[in-house]
């Protein structure tokens, strides 16, 4: 069945018409409104990371890669540089065309890796890896967290023990230039909260301590939902798990 364009944009515009859809059934595409979401959080990130320009230079690497990549693949196709100049010149950001170069050089050396540089004819080529930008997303959030709740400090060797993956609580004291005692409650204080796994620093406690740990632990299975407390927190873990 085909639908009548010209009556849709009658009714549109306040018209009475027929569109022909009268044994159609509507429903709301909720996998482009998630697409339309997970687009604007990588935008809105490589806005607040860096400027404005990141940013528009973000959304056009998105709207480029839909010429090329299904929408949910982990990692985009190629896309050249001679392109991505093309769409920025149609836009009105003088600055990010005058240093496009130096822009996707910023967001590729970044540690959040959103972009890769993939190929080096005709002024390189960029791949934008969705897969990795959500990881790094949600490790954001986290320490985010960890740090409204317990602190920058305990932030700090959230951070050391996620990079360093065993560690030690001298080697925690050392790196993060945080005092043996404070660095020892806070490590224990994270792990009573779930945020370190009990393995990870089971070495560093007395056996009192460790006996108190282990009915912590018991005890809490999982972060409650309502911590989080924001929506997009959510969303980006649901992002993280349909990459990984």
């Amino acid at each position: 069945m085909k639908l009548d364009l010209i009556a849709i944009s009658n009714i549109l515009q306040g018209q009475n018409a027929n569109p022909g859809d009268n044994k159609l059934y509507w429903q709301v595409n909720f996998d482009r409104f998630t697409q339309d979401f997970r687009d604007k959080i990588v935008i809105s990130a490589m806005t607040q990371r860096f400027d404005n320009n990141a940013g528009e230079l973000m959304r056009q690497l998105i709207n480029l890669m839909y010429l090329r990549t299904a929408s949910w693949e982990a990692t985009s196709n190629p896309i050249p540089y001679t392109e991505i100049k093309e769409e920025i010149k149609k836009l009105n950001y003088s600055e990010l065309e005058q240093y496009l170069a130096e822009y996707l050089r910023l967001i590729e050396e970044d540690s959040s890796q959103f972009i890769k540089r993939v190929g080096d004819s005709g002024g390189g080529q960029y791949s934008i890896n969705m897969k990795n930008a959500f990881k790094q997303l949600v490790w954001t959030t986290i320490e985010s967290i960890v740090t409204e709740r317990f602190g920058s400090k305990a932030a700090r060797i959230f951070r050391l023990v996620r990079v360093e993956k065993n560690i030690n609580l001298d080697q925690i004291q050392q790196l993060a230039m945080i005092p043996a005692k404070e660095a020892k409650s806070l490590t224990y204080t994270l792990a009573q909260e779930n945020y370190l796994q009990m393995q990870e620093i089971a070495e560093m406690m007395t056996p009192s301590e460790t006996q108190q740990l282990e009915k912590a632990q018991n005890a809490i299975k999982k972060l409650n939902a309502t911590e989080l407390q924001i929506d997009e927190t959510l969303f980006l873990l649901t992002m993280y798990f349909r990459y990984h």
